[in-house]
């Protein structure tokens, strides 16, 4: 079964092969920018099967450094029950470790997004809430474009075989 997303015509692919490019370039937020990430994830990231979106997800947050994905993890944490999800019991000896661990980082966001799709780009910040904007968001952080960046670019490239 052909996983590819649908929205890869040839001048797509071109403006996808620039933006992973630009993101595996150096930081994984310093080559693109907060409206181009949440936009290449909000095109993609619906179309992705959970195996792809978790594995894009994975390496995207291996990206970031540990103090880096413990304010991820934190910080979705805190803010997932606003929107009605679960988020794993973590008690207070285990959650550091869990809450930098890529594995479950990606296994949280994957369960994020399939519990309600398109809600961590709303969490994050990049789409508005009925509400506005959350406080805290950390769309304008490298945190939250290298992580929905990071999820396009990587599921780009795993979906079409390019490198």
């Amino acid at each position: 079964m052909d996983h590819r997303p649908n929205m890869l015509a040839d001048d797509k692919r071109a403006e996808y092969e620039d933006f992973a490019r630009r993101y595996e370039t150096g930081a994984p937020w310093d080559g693109i920018t907060d409206a181009e990430a949440a936009e290449r994830y909000g095109e993609i990231a619906p179309q992705l099967p959970r195996d792809v979106y978790e594995s894009a997800a994975r390496e995207a947050v291996v990206r970031l450094d540990s103090q880096q994905r413990m304010a991820l993890g934190s910080y979705l944490h805190e803010r997932a029950p606003e929107y009605g999800l679960r988020f794993p019991d973590t008690d207070t000896d285990a959650q550091d470790a869990r809450l930098r661990d890529p594995d479950e980082l990606a296994r949280i966001t994957s369960q994020l997004n399939e519990d309600r799709p398109g809600v961590l780009a709303v969490i994050l910040g990049s789409r508005p809430a009925r509400n506005g904007p959350g406080p805290g968001s950390l769309l304008r952080s490298p945190i939250a474009k290298a992580l929905l960046g990071g999820i396009a670019a990587v599921a780009f490239r795993q979906l079409t075989g390019s490198r």
